[in-house]
């Protein structure tokens, strides 16, 4: 009897306990949930979909330049990058001494409804919530959401198109998966991820190809497929990107050179009254030639053989181009990389 009446006593207690006491907090990971291999990115939530109770929360780990973004119903996703009002990218000479041609296009910069916090971490299904974007020095840290309201939740990284989770907040009175069921279901999804990477590596492109990345689903390689290149002068290669997720350049130059554009390509500019301003440099986001104008590479390019592609990529809500082709005048061993990404690098071997 007195089991029973204690039993009944423990009821009463979780039944009258508030809801926050029921509350549990469930992590998921923004990017790969463990170690992967050099030049490799997963671009994905580890899970890719989440079902909760109301109350509960989601702690985000951001393991790479990710973010955490709920837009509410009829909010189209901000794009990255945006040009900077009233802005000029700058009267900028190359090794020659000579404008380049982009001096009257505008400065661009980071988007600050991306870059910045929004939000009081209880999520309302009517406002727009952002963790903002980390820091580029260590690309990593901690978000946590509050989920109140039943219903279905889309949330999406904004620097990497298609990378979204789906969070399902259910009545109490359905069972959910508990926080170690969650978390085998994150480590599935991120061995599959790394099993699909090892088939795309094997990928070989076409004769006189190069492709930045070779990407599916979650998979973003950092790397040129191939790295190195072996042609006869006149010919011409083509550059292309076929990845949704990553933006790539093509640029050529001494690593001296394109190196220092690498360091400083986005970097914080003070404003009056608000946080600073990420702002690109219009040597590394902008083409080095004009629009339209056909790319040959002599290896004295602009002074020291800079070319540079400008950004590509394969977003329709972007102007970028998916793909240039450069052709090639001189023998020569000539070094390209990828502005975007340190140590995704490359060269072409012109010969006689």
């Amino acid at each position: 009897m007195h089991k029973l009446r204690a039993a009944a006593i423990c009821v009463t207690v979780m039944l009258l306990a508030p809801a926050g006491a029921l509350a549990k907090t469930f992590t998921v990971a923004v990017g790969p949930p463990g170690k992967v291999p050099a030049h490799l990115d997963l671009s994905a939530f580890f899970p890719s979909a989440l079902t909760i109770h109301p109350d509960d929360s989601v702690r985000f780990q951001i393991n790479g330049f990710h973010d955490i973004a709920y837009l509410p119903p009829g909010m189209a996703p901000p794009p990255l990058a945006i040009p900077e009002p009233g802005s000029r990218a700058g009267y900028i000479r190359d090794a020659a001494g000579a404008p380049f041609w982009f001096d009257s296009a505008p400065k661009l910069r980071v988007n600050p409804i991306v870059a910045q916090p929004a939000g009081t971490g209880l999520l309302d299904p009517a406002a727009y919530a952002n963790s903002g974007l980390p820091s580029r020095s260590t690309l990593t840290g901690s978000y946590v959401l509050r989920f109140a309201r039943p219903s279905t939740y889309r949330l999406y990284c904004l620097v990497h198109r298609g990378m979204t989770i789906v969070v399902r907040v259910v009545p109490r009175s359905r069972r959910i998966p508990a926080p170690a069921r969650v978390q085998a279901t994150a480590q599935a999804q991120f061995r599959a991820g790394l099993h699909l990477a090892r088939r795309l590596e094997a990928f070989r492109p076409p004769r006189l190809t190069v492709l930045a990345g070779h990407d599916a689903g979650p998979v973003s390689w950092m790397r040129f497929f191939p790295e190195h290149l072996r042609i006869r002068v006149g010919q011409t290669v083509t550059f292309r990107v076929d990845s949704m997720m990553e933006p790539h350049t093509i640029t050529f130059g001494p690593e001296s050179y394109t190196g220092a554009i690498e360091r400083t390509l986005n970097e914080p500019q003070p404003v009056p009254d608000g946080p600073p301003a990420v702002v690109f440099n219009p040597l590394g986001v902008y083409p080095s030639e004009p629009p339209g104008a056909p790319l040959i590479y002599t290896g004295a390019n602009h002074g020291n053989g800079f070319l540079n592609s400008g950004m590509l990529d394969t977003d329709p809500h972007t102007p970028n181009p998916s793909s240039v082709r450069i052709r090639f005048t001189r023998p020569g061993t000539y070094h390209f990389e990828c502005v975007i990404h340190p140590d995704m690098d490359g060269t072409v071997t012109v010969t006689p």
